[in-house]
């Protein structure tokens, strides 16, 4: 038995929260892989990964060169090299150099034409018949989950990287889904091109970690393929093209993350809007979505309606809503207004002006008073000198 094995056999449900199984998941995927005498690492982009490592993997290379961004560790053991640099960059290793590769969640950090550089020039320094590991967040279902995060802000799915990895002269020897899908809850809300954010999975309902990989790789949340090198890659250019392909296949159907509350989502012919009722009380509707703006002035307009409508003039002056414009990290409120009937009886709707003095990650936040029926537009449009700015994203 692999030593993680022996560790993780005695973890149970009241200990497993989500990212203690997706991490448990990965050791035992990495307790698994064969054994090689010299071993490259190209996802050692934190602290404890060595201790990680050899926690996990049950066997002694003779040399394993590492390579990651950070300064070499103070304490490592004598058959380490490691090379401070950017692990997408392999071009001074030698030909046929390593009998297993281990990439990792690398990929997901690169851009299609560096995953194909990368894919190429793994199968390069493998020795035929060496090994390439390979794990990421599958993108398809993220994306239904509503979750995102930078650090994969280029995964692809399962299939995908199957079909990239048989270009690159690889054959799929093991693989495994981590954490099933059915595992994370009920989807979210979903209303045309919109879903609610993902805010954090429920403990899950599972006994053991090895409850973890009974996933079919596709419909769990991450995948892990250890592939054998069989031929040599198809040209780099071939393989950018294939990955370029699945990124805009996943751009296409990429879904637009709403962050609410547990608020309702329905969709409408001008778009989705969340609805708040004066059940509901007094509370956030609308916040998000961490995106960056330069220094600038800028008009934020919102998209509010009473549903229904308000039955009269005594109603007009009965505030509603309150909007806000807050800036990261803290949520610095930079402007905000008290909304009341009569402002959404205007054409133009409801706006709020700021200027900042830098770059800075911003928040749109709607809060309920719990007055009357409301609906909220799920995209707050942003001016900049006249015309729409949409920001860059941040998770």
């Amino acid at each position: 038995m692999h030593r993680q094995s022996a560790l993780l056999d005695g973890v149970t449900e009241a200990s497993l929260q989500f990212h203690d199984l997706l991490h448990a998941c990965r050791s035992e995927c990495l307790a698994r892989l064969p054994a090689a005498q010299h071993l490259l690492s190209l996802d050692a982009h934190v602290e404890w990964y060595l201790a990680w490592f050899y926690q996990c993997y049950p066997h002694r290379p003779e040399r394993h060169v590492v390579i990651a961004p950070q300064p070499e560790p103070a304490e490592r053991s004598p058959e380490v090299q490691w090379i401070r640099g950017d692990g997408a960059d392999l071009c001074y290793l030698p030909d046929g150099a390593f009998d297993l590769v281990y990439a990792g969640r690398f990929l997901d950090r690169c851009a299609p034409a560096h995953q194909a550089t990368l894919l190429a020039e793994c199968n390069r320094v493998l020795r035929p018949g060496g090994f390439l590991a390979v794990e990421g967040v599958d993108w398809a279902v993220a994306n239904r989950f509503g979750w995102a995060h930078p650090a994969h802000a280029h995964a692809v799915t399962f299939a995908q990287m199957l079909a990239a990895l048989q270009l690159a002269g690889f054959l799929d020897t093991t693989t495994y889904g981590l954490v099933p899908a059915p595992l994370l809850g009920p989807l979210p809300p979903c209303a045309g091109r919109f879903v609610r954010a993902h805010d954090g999975f429920d403990d899950l309902p599972v006994q053991t970690v090895a409850d973890g990989l009974k996933g079919r790789p596709g419909n769990a949340f991450g995948w892990w393929i250890t592939a054998r090198r069989v031929s040599a890659a198809v040209p780099v250019a071939h393989l950018t093209e294939e990955l370029e392909r699945a990124a805009a296949a996943n751009a296409a159907q990429r879904l637009e993350r709403v962050f609410t509350p547990c608020r309702t989502l329905v969709a409408h012919a001008d778009g989705a809007y969340l609805r708040a009722t004066p059940a509901d009380g007094e509370a956030l509707v609308l916040f998000g979505p961490y995106a960056e703006y330069p220094t600038g002035r800028y008009l934020v307009r919102f998209e509010l309606a009473l549903d229904p409508p308000p039955d009269g003039p005594d109603d007009w002056q009965r505030p509603v809503c309150r909007l806000d414009v807050a800036a990261e990290p803290d949520a610095t409120v930079l402007v905000e207004k008290t909304v009341r009937v009569a402002d959404l009886l205007r054409l133009d709707g409801p706006t709020l002006q700021f200027e900042l003095t830098g770059p800075t990650v911003l928040e749109f936040r709607v809060t309920t008073l719990g007055t009357l029926p409301l609906l909220v537009g799920v995209r707050p449009r942003v001016y900049s000198c006249g015309t729409s700015s949409e920001g860059t994203s941040r998770s």
